[in-house]
């Protein structure tokens, strides 16, 4: 039986360490943190990924996707099932921008103001 000289496990050793450290360190994810952006608008569309709103600031309808992760409140901050989200509310989207992709992080969802009752005339 023949023996592995002792130096060249150890050279195979160190070159696999710092190969493996070179493929690990390669793989840095660069993020940078910048200040939520928001926008307020009544949504025209909810599709599986997306949100549309109509808003007042932009003449177009602005997109954006929405995951699991993204929460869902009332204007009290109380926690509300995407379920109850339905076109026609008033909201603010709480967003980030990530590539070309409008991703809500947060959507506040506001009831519309109640149209006052029309007047009663007495005949």
């Amino acid at each position: 039986m023949k023996r592995i000289p002792f130096q060249l496990v150890s050279a195979t050793f160190v070159w696999l360490m710092l190969m493996t450290t070179n493929i690990v360190l390669s793989q840095t994810v660069v993020t940078h943190i910048i200040s939520p952006l928001n926008s307020d608008g009544v949504i025209i569309d909810l599709g599986a990924e997306t949100i549309t709103i109509r808003s007042e600031a932009s003449p177009l309808p602005v997109s954006y996707e929405y995951s699991r992760k993204t929460l869902y409140v009332d204007e009290t901050g109380a926690p509300i099932s995407i379920k109850t989200v339905t076109v026609g509310l008033s909201v603010t989207v709480y967003y980030a921008k990530v590539g070309e992709k409008l991703r809500a992080a947060k959507v506040i969802v506001r009831k519309l103001p109640v149209a006052p009752p029309a007047p009663v005339t007495k005949q």
